[in-house]
Parts: C-alpha cells; structure tokens; sequence
C-alpha cells in the first residue's frame, strides 16, 4: 500500500508555529515571574523613629522633653554611677560636647541609680551637658540589654545603624545585628566617627 509522504512545506509551519508557542510561553513566565518577584520582594526597611521622653533633670528642678531636642542631631548615653565601663567613657562624653554642641545635643540618662551619688559622679567629671533621671520603662522603649548604651539619633528623630561590630564596642541600637551590639565603654575614637557619621546622615535627610 502506498503512502503519502509528509508535505516538508507542512512539517516546517508546525516547527514554525511550536517555536512561536515556546518563545511566548518563556515570555509570559518571565513576565509572570517578575510580577511575582515584585510582590513578594520585602518593602526596604524605614529608619525606626526614637521613642518620646520627659524627664526630671538630675541636678536643678524642671524636666527635659525629647521633643526640645527635635531638629538637631542627638546623642543619648544610659549611664549609672554603678557601672564601672561608665566611667571610662563619660570623660570621652565631655570632651566630644565640648566640640560638637553646637551641631549635637547631647544627653546623660542616669538609670537605676542612687541620685545624690550620681550627681557626686557628674561633679567629679565636670559634666555639663544635660543629665536627667531615667524611668525603668526606658529600657523597654530603648531595648537596653546592659549599660552604658550610647544611642544616635538624627534631626528627624530616627535611630541611626552603627558600624560597631557587636563583639566590640559599646551598645548601640540600631545597629546592623537589628539590636544592640557589644556591652562596654564607648572610646573616644568611636564616639567621634559615630557623631561625625550621624551629622551626615542629617545634612543628607
């Protein structure tokens, strides 16, 4: 029995037309895969604003508001008379306000203290910045997990990330570890990269 060959002119549209089939079908994933890959990707993280406070200032009457400080740079030190790497860094604290109030407001929490002998601390080092008494709900606000912490915060009252690693250093929140890294005190080395890279990031803002 005789049978007809296949029409190659036949057999070349067929070729043609799965070809066309494919290149849409890899087209339409790809499409379809983008779409997906933007949806699912994770929206950037914002910077987490700073949490509010009001407190009672260590030495004289009134309080201090966090809200007196917006628009400025702001360097916060969790500090006790208690807390032995305290007292190692708080002479870098004075010297580094001596030359940076005038673009940083600085401020010393005195935390879980006995106030007579903080102040006696605070007069033994000739601090001048700004001291206030800290409330236990701070350490919740703050996430403190040990003392001294050194907090930054830029003119729009947002959490600047440290560069510290979290196996040197002082605590700093924010920090890339998505918490605190390292317990101890603050060099003065460190404190004036982290002031001199806070006031950056402000300008930048």
């Amino acid at each position: 029995m005789f049978m007809a060959s296949e029409n190659p002119t036949d057999s070349g549209l067929q070729n043609s037309l799965w070809r066309k089939r494919i290149a849409i079908g890899v087209g339409l994933a790809l499409v379809v895969g983008t779409v997906v890959f933007l949806l699912l990707k994770p929206a950037p993280e914002r910077p987490r604003e700073a949490p509010p406070f009001s407190l009672p200032l260590l030495v004289g009457d009134g309080e201090l508001a966090s809200s007196e400080l917006e628009g400025k740079p702001l360097v916060i030190n969790f500090w006790g008379s208690w807390c032995e790497p305290c007292k190692e860094e708080l002479p870098a604290f004075q010297s580094t306000y001596d030359d940076y109030q005038d673009e940083v407001e600085f401020v010393g929490i005195n935390m879980k203290d006995n106030h007579d002998a903080a102040r006696a601390m605070a007069d033994d080092f000739g601090l001048t910045y700004p001291l206030v008494i800290g409330a236990t709900e701070l350490e919740t606000d703050f996430d403190l997990v040990g003392y001294p912490t050194t907090v930054f915060i830029t003119s729009d009252y947002e959490l600047m990330d440290s560069d510290v690693e979290p196996d040197e250093g002082p605590t700093l929140l924010g920090g890339k570890q998505g918490g605190a890294s390292g317990l101890g005190a603050i060099t003065e080395d460190e404190l004036r990269a982290e002031i001199e890279k806070l006031i950056a990031a402000s300008e930048g803002e």
